[in-house]
């Protein structure tokens, strides 16, 4: 049996046994590398990208919920995606089915209790998915957003980050790899 052979013949019984998703992804065309002579792998995967806030940002009084991008301007790693340094966002250089998270912590001002403040993925100028945090109203104490959904992405396509609030008061975007930051990677 040829190795083309023995490669059709996985390609079939993946098929015949796995799941639904695991068949599209089974099924999708794939380039294949010889990793020291040890065997192929999938090249998807590894498909990742990291970024986060190094400086404070401020989200104006009564914005009424509306979104300002997260200046995500310390980019962390990509690796098979693009990330735009100018406009702070990834762009998708293989389609398929992307996990993207994205956490905003948002500063001590005095809130009034019951505000909101919330998170958001957009895919292509599009809102996707929101996330919020609701304060307590209690002065001092940090508050984070988090978001996570799986996108279908083709080529091409650009995911951005924002955040925004419902209160009385300046909000500020909190700094730092560890609180606010975007992840993407392949599904």
């Amino acid at each position: 049996m040829t190795l083309q052979e023995l490669e059709q013949s996985v390609l079939r019984l993946n098929q015949a046994l796995l799941s639904p998703v695991a068949k599209k992804k089974a099924s999708t065309p794939i380039e294949k590398y010889d990793v020291a002579n040890k065997g192929y792998v999938d090249s998807r995967v590894g498909i990742e990208g990291r970024s986060h806030n190094p400086a404070t940002t401020s989200i104006p009084i009564n914005n009424n919920g509306s979104l300002i991008n997260i200046d995500l301007q310390t980019n962390d790693f990509a690796n098979g995606i693009t990330w735009n340094s100018t406009f702070h966002y990834f762009s998708v250089v293989t389609a398929g089915r992307y996990l993207v998270h994205l956490s905003v912590g948002f500063g001590s001002e005095p809130i009034t209790g019951g505000t909101s403040q919330f998170a958001a993925i957009k895919q292509n100028g599009t809102e996707v998915s929101r996330g919020y945090t609701l304060n307590n109203g209690v002065s001092g104490e940090v508050e984070t957003a988090h978001v996570t959904d799986i996108l279908n992405c083709a080529a091409g396509d650009y995911i951005e980050f924002f955040a925004g609030h419902l209160s009385n008061a300046t909000v500020s975007i909190q700094t730092g790899s560890n609180l606010t930051f975007a992840t993407i990677s392949i599904a």
